[in-house]
């Protein structure tokens, strides 16, 4: 992880591109696990949460316990984001399947 960071950095350093925000399995990992002493920059976890909410496969499902079980993020604050973004739906069927079990 360390290393796919510095590859980033380096690439906007040298002009390669201009800004990154990585998605998906990479960012969740940024909220999992810690990554000291590397600037990384990542979705936020309310945006990857409903990101895989809007999709709704079983792995998206997973990044969303995963977020919730290492406490980078609350229900409250997927709740309240899912409500300014239109997937409430989504949410509420998301709770039933695995939180109000």
């Amino acid at each position: 992880m360390k290393e796919v960071a510095k590859l980033l950095n380096d690439m906007v350093v040298n002009g390669v591109i201009t800004n990154y925000a990585v998605f998906g399995a990479i960012a969740q990992m940024r909220y999992t696990e810690a990554m000291e002493g590397t600037p990384f920059r990542v979705v936020r976890a309310d945006y990857l949460a409903a990101i895989a909410l809007s999709v709704g496969r079983a792995k998206d499902s997973a990044r969303v316990l995963a977020l919730l079980e290492s406490g980078a993020i609350s229900a409250e604050t997927i709740e309240n984001f899912c409500a300014s973004h239109c997937l409430v739906e989504q949410w509420a069927r998301f709770k039933r399947r695995f939180l109000d079990a």
